[in-house]
């Protein structure tokens, strides 16, 4: 029987206005530029700032119950790695080990794999997609898992992508010889195709109205815009000039 790991790029979580942690909404607001960052607070929703962009946790959080019910995996790692720039400044819980309660909330008998720094010797770097995938394959090995399911947002395709050049470094040529053997198996799923296949009415009028939206052409510029970067050595988007501002959704 394979052994099978569910690992969910989180879309990050907020404080909603009464004090308690929530996955971020569909639209959240995420200035670029050294002193950026997701906002701590859940912000009212509002297409046309320039700072709007797809966050969508709510809706990774659905998807991955969704399909932890259907797949029935050994365990499940959301967002794992240390804290993101925000929550670390403040002090807070890591992004992975507040996701990981909220889907211990909604699947209390799920295993659910906590980040530890000390273990994998990260001397509390922040995280990044890029690292992420590091820690999960380096999580494959350890366990010994023999088929991992990525699951992300449409809009952020560096989870595969770093996923396999991750593979292609010397760190993790024996995980590269087992995909090549048929021994280790990895795929993705998008969380808009998981919800949309759960056939519910609610979830396809959000979906659409995501795709619709100005934020998603924000946030297919920035994507675009990292993985240009990281061509060139950078890891991080660093706004140096004002970001355009994108076309509307025809």
């Amino acid at each position: 029987m394979s052994k099978k790991l569910l690992a969910l790029f989180g879309g990050g979580c907020q404080v909603s206005p009464d004090g308690t942690w929530v996955p971020t909404p569909d639209l959240e607001v995420w200035p670029l530029g050294k002193n950026g960052g997701r906002s701590l607070m859940v912000l009212p929703p509002n297409d046309d700032d320039p700072n709007s962009v797809i966050g969508m946790g709510q809706l990774i959080l659905e998807a991955g119950v969704i399909d932890y019910s259907l797949d029935q995996p050994n365990s499940v790692a959301i967002a794992y790695g240390d804290s993101s720039p925000s929550l670390l400044i403040d002090g807070q819980s890591s992004e992975n080990e507040i996701m990981s309660y909220l889907f211990k909330e909604r699947i209390p008998n799920a295993k659910v794999e906590i980040f530890d720094p000390a273990e994998w010797k990260s001397e509390r770097k922040l995280s990044g997609t890029y690292n992420e995938a590091a820690n999960l394959l380096r999580l494959v090995r350890r366990d010994m898992f023999d088929e991992m399911v990525i699951v992300r947002r449409e809009v952020h395709l560096r989870p595969i992508i770093f996923t396999m050049m991750r593979l292609n470094e010397p760190e993790f040529a024996d995980l590269k010889d087992k995909v090549s053997a048929g021994e280790l198996h990895i795929q993705e799923r998008t969380v808009e195709s998981i919800l949309w296949n759960a056939n519910s009415g609610e979830y396809h009028e959000r979906i659409n109205s995501i795709h619709r939206s100005r934020s998603y052409q924000r946030s297919l510029l920035r994507e675009g815009n990292a993985l240009m970067n990281f061509g060139e050595g950078i890891t991080q988007i660093i706004q140096k000039s004002q970001e355009q501002t994108a076309p509307a959704a025809k």
